[in-house]
């Protein structure tokens, strides 16, 4: 884009991404309940990099690069969506790795209790995120919370 000032074309910076995701924060007391599994399973022999847990949340969707002029439609839609909702109580429970346990680039604990509700609520924000006219990514939502990722192959 260009914008004239007395006659000069002015080329304006594009607008810039950002890279996002909408999620779930997991509250604190849950991390404290679980920070010695996490202690436990980082002492294993394997080159991967571990979440923090005061990273620890449930992605509902990956967005990716969004232009920043989308965010405030965004966060408009996804209000409308999600106004009104009850909370949600999940349980998180059996290691999981992407694409699967014994390849896995992503290793994870996934939800079992409540998971019906999350994946209604995933529902709700992907379509809040297609209105807003940020997709995302196609994957099927899977509820899980990512414990670490491969450096560089698979497990």
């Amino acid at each position: 884009m260009s914008s004239e000032t007395e006659g000069i074309p002015i080329e304006s910076e594009p607008d810039p991404k950002l890279r996002l995701f909408v999620a779930v924060p997991l509250w604190d007391d849950f991390r404290e309940r679980n920070r010695h599994y996490y202690v436990s399973l980082k002492k294993l022999p394997l080159d991967l990099k571990w979440v923090k847990p005061e990273n620890w949340h449930i992605t509902l969707k990956f967005l990716g690069p969004v232009p920043q002029s989308q965010v405030a439609p965004l966060v408009e839609s996804l209000g409308e969506h999600l106004k009104g909702l009850s909370p949600i109580t999940f349980e998180l429970a059996g290691l999981g790795g992407f694409p699967r346990l014994s390849k896995c680039r992503v290793l994870w604990v996934g939800a079992t209790e409540g998971r019906k509700k999350l994946n209604a609520l995933a529902h709700k924000v992907a379509e809040a995120c297609r209105e807003a006219g940020t997709p995302g990514d196609r994957k099927n939502f899977q509820a899980h919370l990512t414990l670490a990722r491969s450096r560089n192959n698979p497990l």
